[in-house]
């Protein structure tokens, strides 16, 4: 991660194909490795670990989802992302996805893919090729969405 973007990385964690960086003030990155249907369900687990901690918490759920690695991801993933997004999750969370992917055909597949989904997710999503400014873009969201439930809130920066 670029210095100025460093963050304190407070836990790593790695389970059936998927690394897991868990960073201050609710933000996570997802490293999926590849895309079968044990790392789909490992990360679906991740994302409700995450959504209930950042509810307790800020209130705002702030996550990349790296797929440089595991490529396009797989019907069965769409499938139980866009399931779990509308069934799975707090109406009142606020969330922050951003797609960090490394082919430019498949990020044009996912805008695409994103526009379906429901407003809620279509919104908070944005697709990048490049991780610091993903975690830019988080940053913003945060200073700009982050309910205020504790005295630590972010100090916008130029």
């Amino acid at each position: 991660m670029p210095s100025h973007l460093s963050l304190d990385l407070l836990s790593t964690t790695t389970v059936e194909g998927l690394i897991i960086e868990k960073y201050p003030r609710n933000l996570t990155i997802f490293r999926a490795l590849d895309k079968r249907r044990v790392t789909v369900d490992a990360l679906v687990d991740a994302f409700h670990e995450h959504d209930r901690a950042a509810y307790a918490e800020t209130g705002h759920a702030r996550s990349v989802i790296d797929m440089r690695v595991s490529g396009w991801p797989s019907a069965y993933g769409i499938s139980v992302f866009a399931f779990d997004s509308v069934h799975n999750t707090p109406c009142d969370l606020v969330e922050s996805f951003a797609f960090v992917m490394a082919d430019g055909f498949a990020a044009r597949m996912m805008a695409v893919m994103l526009g379906d989904f429901i407003p809620k997710v279509r919104t908070a999503s944005k697709i990048f090729f490049d991780e610091s400014e993903a975690l830019h873009w988080l940053r913003e969201r945060d200073y700009d969405l982050t309910p205020r439930r504790h005295h630590d809130a972010p100090t916008k920066v130029g």
